[in-house]
């Protein structure tokens, strides 16, 4: 005979795998719906009606109240275990069950907010944490706690002045709390700090205004760099006056001199005086001895580089990205600015400041020259635009 076949001994009316051994007594009868505590993977609420019965039956035995006790209770017990975040989220779920029983107890209501706001903390979540404590002490303003998680999550939240205010009342009800009395003064310092950044800040706003103003009231031009040295623009001086990073590239050896404070003032044959006076040893690289004062031309290339936007310049400004390097690829030259390119010999009796103004000039990331000899062969190279970087 088939096993399967045998007819069932279930008085419940209930359908499912055989019964486990909650649900049986030892002669296979089924225990009375009394005596089930809900852990039968095979009940079906919909067609056990005493189960179903006998559950509400059980929770209209205890009180509201009660059963937010309870799940406090529990809740307590889930977040003794805060270092495991899965314990800690089903605190929360706790203290949310306990907070939807309707009763009418301003303080426990207040402990109940109180730790759902502390376990907000734990988890991070500084935001619902400040909204919970809040409520918290607007049941209960003696609580103390309360106060504490409310200024916690205000710091964390980067608000050091709803933060000292918080702790300043706590304190009005526990003046010697370590807690309040350590967060407050980690507060105050907080802000301390953010008030001379924003002091900080709106004096290179205001700086960088200024420095805008003057660029545009010299007429000057700024582009992408062309070369590794990156963007490095003109530092204003407390007269208004600019000095700039330059540098002097001789093409035919490959080397370079850098002039950290050419003054926009200074001219250039002050300059290679400087550099190539009578008094001054010539550089090692000239074994030939081609680059004597005299003999010195500088030139300088026109639209090497499309300008920036007044937009893009003043937005470089003011987001103090003036060390940032931006790829020249990053702006398409226009065929009319690829016709304008040309080599411009540069008036030594003119100042810096001259030729950076002139018609075309655009200062690539910094002023750039270049240095060649008269009566070479590489300058007539140069000049034809038979050699290239």
């Amino acid at each position: 005979m088939n096993i399967n076949n045998l007819p069932s001994n279930d008085k419940t009316g209930c359908t499912g795998p055989p019964q486990t051994f909650k649900s049986r007594t030892s002669d296979d009868q089924t225990l009375p719906a009394l005596f089930w505590d809900g852990g039968e993977n095979w009940i079906n609420e919909d067609d056990c009606a005493d189960f179903a019965a006998l559950q509400s039956l059980k929770r209209e035995t205890t009180t509201p109240k009660e059963r937010a006790e309870r799940y406090k209770a529990e809740g307590n017990e889930a977040l003794k275990f805060m270092k495991n975040k899965l314990y800690v989220r089903k605190a929360v779920q706790f203290y949310t069950l306990a907070l939807q029983e309707k009763f009418d107890d301003a303080a426990l209501r207040s402990i109940l907010f109180g730790n759902r706001a502390q376990a907000a903390l734990i988890l991070g979540n500084y935001r619902k944490a400040h909204v919970d404590a809040e409520r918290c002490v607007g049941l209960d303003p003696a609580n103390v706690k309360g106060w504490f998680r409310a200024a916690k999550s205000a710091i964390e939240l980067n608000d050091p002045v709803k933060c000292m205010k918080m702790c300043t009342e706590g304190l009005e009800l526990d003046p010697k709390n370590k807690e309040l009395n350590t967060l407050l003064a980690d507060a105050r310092k907080t802000k301390k700090t953010k008030d001379m950044q924003l002091q900080r800040r709106q004096y290179r706003e205001s700086h960088a205004k200024l420095y805008i103003r003057e660029i545009v009231k010299r007429g000057l031009q700024f582009g992408p760099p062309g070369f590794a040295t990156g963007e490095r623009f003109p530092e204003l001086s407390a007269q208004n006056f600019l000095s700039y990073w330059v540098l002097f590239l001789y093409p035919e050896v490959m080397h370079t001199d850098v002039i950290e404070d050419f003054d926009e003032r200074q001219k250039f044959s002050t300059q290679l005086d400087l550099m190539f006076g009578p008094d001054v040893q010539a550089p090692e690289w000239d074994t030939a001895g081609a680059y004597k004062r005299d003999r010195l031309e500088i030139y300088y290339i026109t639209n090497s580089a499309p300008a920036y936007p007044a937009s893009v310049f003043e937005q470089k400004v003011l987001s103090s990205n003036c060390a940032g390097t931006c790829a020249a690829k990053d702006f398409e030259l226009t065929e009319r600015a690829k016709l304008e390119m040309r080599k411009v010999l540069v008036d030594e009796t003119c100042s810096l400041a001259d030729i950076l103004t002139a018609d075309g000039h655009v200062i690539c990331g910094h002023p750039v020259f270049y240095v060649v000899a008269l009566g070479t062969k590489f300058r007539e190279r140069f000049l034809k635009d038979a050699w290239k970087l």
